[in-house]
């Protein structure tokens, strides 16, 4: 389907690796640039997929359990499309990383 451009998938569940096959599939349709899996049980594992996903430029991992900060950051700084990204009501505590992330895509607008 080349007319769609967002994929909204939050609070069904999805896993780490289910989380992996839908940003692989979006990854696949170049129209879509928008993915959210809010709420859902994905973990900081989905980093290293999300890192090398290349037309996605809002991404929303708000509400999952994604407790490693270095990978969200390494994903980040990998990662220049992505515009916009929401890890709230996630569960990290040192921020530090991500901040240093922010400041190195400066693509990141949100």
């Amino acid at each position: 389907n080349r007319h769609l451009v967002k994929l909204v998938l939050p609070r069904n569940g999805f896993s780490t690796r289910e989380g992996e096959v839908l940003l692989k599939a979006a990854d696949n349709h170049v129209s879509i640039n928008e993915i959210d899996l809010s709420f859902n049980k994905i973990d900081s594992k989905i980093c290293k997929t999300l890192a090398k996903i290349t037309n996605l430029t809002v991404v929303s991992l708000a509400g999952n359990p994604l407790e490693d900060e270095s990978s969200i950051a390494e994903a980040l700084e990998q990662n220049t499309k992505i515009r916009e990204l929401n890890l709230s009501s996630c569960r990290m505590v040192d921020l530090t990383n991500i901040i240093h992330a922010c400041k190195k895509n400066t693509n990141l607008v949100k």
